[in-house]
């Protein structure tokens, strides 16, 4: 004879023992009649759920525990005595058996819980007992780190935040009520909690914990606490707050990765002065030289076809000029330059000399949406360098692609002035998108681009009063620069 499931939960549910299932992480998946009158709920309210809001949190501490221990060592639970909280607010005491249900990988997928009420009024008494001295104990820890000094995270077994220390929730800037409501591992950044909870360790020194848009960093000390002398509750986390000292170190060596590429820089622009003065020098002679020899000798190019030619070489030496001129001007230290209105197609201008000669060569199509009289007030030959290295970004990641193109565009609104660079990518991956930003964060090979970084470009912009993003809002890969208008 065939049985389907309903029969069996049929007979389950005729039995007067407490039977509970559970999934990972405590989560309720079902229940036999005579554990939802007791709880007074239906199957459908016990879905998901850990703990009936009946519940002593305390004791739903020690049932996350022991079921933390069914999954972890893939073996039976005797529980001798467990209290449990019936709907109308009664304890009673249950002996219990906590059993593992494997799946066809022989790995524990739930437990199944059958718990029979002690009836002997001693027994009843001595759990009794325990169980105030379980809440005396935990009661006590939770008070001990609710006022330690340092910032504190107390954990269940399953690694759900009980409460931190007041400490904790200024550092961060979050209330204990939204803190506890918070999925542990998403608070820490690049940090494997699991590997660290599992070996009680000393974590690394640059541990980040963030809420919000509060960052924190420091060392993370992991050690567990016991709700009574034999039982381990969960883990206590003491973070030690090293984030003005992080701070300033990396203020110190992004000053010093400053100070090389202005010492680059300055090296630059000595040599483009040198070699600007060594190549203008001819251009000006072969420049003149045309122009006579235009002017003697018009009627004879003309007839000989070389007008055109005069003018293509003529063409070649402003070029050449206007490359000297831009790596002189954005090769100089600009740091003490006082702000100057400057039109931004002028910008531009200089920036294009020394690129379009690479996206020709790569075939990279250049687009430009720029107003003639669109100014801001800069340190030109700063921005110069930013702008510059936001294209040489683009070039680097778009020059393998089929049809490669990048557009320099300028727009306003009522307050404010852009400068966008789109190039033909997809956009940024998320992961990388927050931490573009950061001083010293590169996706690029040891050697490639000009050394200058985002975090130096974001700096530069926002020393002019500016701010430098991502624009996600776009189809394509785009940077905008944008500044406030000046009040007229």
């Amino acid at each position: 004879m065939k049985y389907d499931k309903e029969f069996f939960r049929d007979i389950l549910n005729a039995i007067d023992d407490k039977i509970l299932v559970k999934g990972n992480k405590s989560k309720l998946l079902w229940a036999n009649k005579s554990f939802l009158d007791c709880y007074g709920m239906t199957v459908e309210d016990l879905q998901n759920i850990v703990d009936s809001e009946h519940s002593d949190p305390d004791d739903t501490l020690q049932y996350v525990k022991d079921d933390e221990w069914v999954f972890q060592n893939a073996r039976e639970l005797d529980i001798a005595s467990e209290p449990m909280s019936y709907h109308d607010g009664s304890i009673h005491f249950h002996h219990t058996i906590k059993t593992p249900i494997f799946d066809s990988n022989k790995k524990v997928v739930m437990g199944v819980g059958v718990s029979r009420e002690i009836k002997d009024f001693k027994e009843i008494k001595e759990s009794e007992v325990k169980r105030l001295e379980r809440h005396e104990m935990i009661k006590f820890q939770k008070d001990f780190v609710h006022m330690l000094k340092i910032p504190t995270l107390f954990l269940d077994a399953r690694k759900n935040i009980i409460t931190a220390s007041t400490a904790f929730l200024e550092l961060l800037n979050v209330d204990l009520e939204s803190l506890v409501k918070v999925d542990i591992e998403s608070l820490f950044i690049d940090t494997d909690l699991e590997q660290l909870i599992s070996r009680s360790e000393l974590a690394s020194e640059d541990v980040k914990i963030k809420v919000g848009n509060v960052l924190a960093v420091g060392s993370l000390t992991i050690t567990p606490w016991f709700i009574d002398i034999d039982t381990m509750g969960g883990s206590l986390l003491f973070f030690k707050d090293r984030t003005e000292e992080n701070k300033l170190k990396q203020d110190l060596e992004l000053q010093r990765k400053e100070a090389i590429i202005s010492d680059k820089l300055k090296s630059l622009a000595e040599f483009s002065a040198g070699v600007g003065h060594e190549i203008n020098n001819p251009l000006a002679i072969v420049s003149g030289k045309l122009e006579i020899l235009k002017l003697i000798h018009a009627d004879d190019l003309e007839k000989l076809g070389l007008t055109s030619e005069i003018d293509s070489i003529k063409e070649a030496t402003n070029r050449i000029s206007n490359i000297v001129r831009s790596l002189k001007s954005i090769s100089r230290d600009a740091s003490l330059d006082q702000l100057t209105e400057e039109k931004v197609s002028t910008i531009l201008e200089d920036v294009l000399s020394l690129t379009e000669g690479r996206l020709t060569d790569l075939s990279i199509e250049l687009h430009k949406e720029i107003n003639s009289n669109f100014s801001i007030n800069c340190r030109p030959s700063e921005l110069t360098q930013v702008i510059l290295n936001l294209i040489n970004n683009s070039v680097d990641e778009i020059s393998l692609s089929p049809t490669p193109w990048i557009k320099i565009k300028t727009f306003e609104d009522d307050k404010y002035n852009f400068i966008s660079v789109i190039d033909s990518g997809l956009g940024i991956p998320e992961e990388v998108a927050k931490r573009i930003f950061e001083p010293f964060f590169t996706t690029k090979p040891v050697g490639k681009g000009t050394g200058l970084g985002l975090g130096i470009c974001i700096r530069i912009v926002e020393n002019h009063g500016g701010y430098l993003f991502i624009d996600s809002t776009q189809d394509n890969t785009t940077f905008t620069i944008r500044f406030k208008k000046s009040a007229t």
